[in-house]
């Protein structure tokens, strides 16, 4: 990001990314929902600081100040929505 952010700030382009922990999607339904993969489930979210995963509206905060004025000045940033994961593997 860091990089990309340089070459495109003579643009006026910012440039950000949204890094996701786990959410509940079609693809994970598997993992959070079917009762026979509880045991994975809790091994998730038990690494995840406040303890649930996320769901997609979720992600919505932080993609409307990144696209809106608020994040106007914000660029080169890795912004983590994961419910304090990474904190969690310091």
């Amino acid at each position: 990001m860091r990089h990309l952010a340089l070459e495109c700030a003579p643009y006026n382009i910012s440039v950000n990314a949204i890094a996701p922990g786990w959410f509940v999607t079609e693809l994970t339904d598997n993992y959070f929902c079917d009762e026979k993969n509880k045991d994975i489930a809790h091994s998730i979210i038990s690494r995840v600081p406040l303890k649930r995963v996320g769901q997609v509206k979720e992600l919505l905060g932080a993609t409307l100040l990144l696209i809106s004025n608020a994040g106007k000045y914000i660029t080169g940033e890795v912004l983590r929505v994961d419910g304090g994961l990474a904190i969690n593997d310091v």
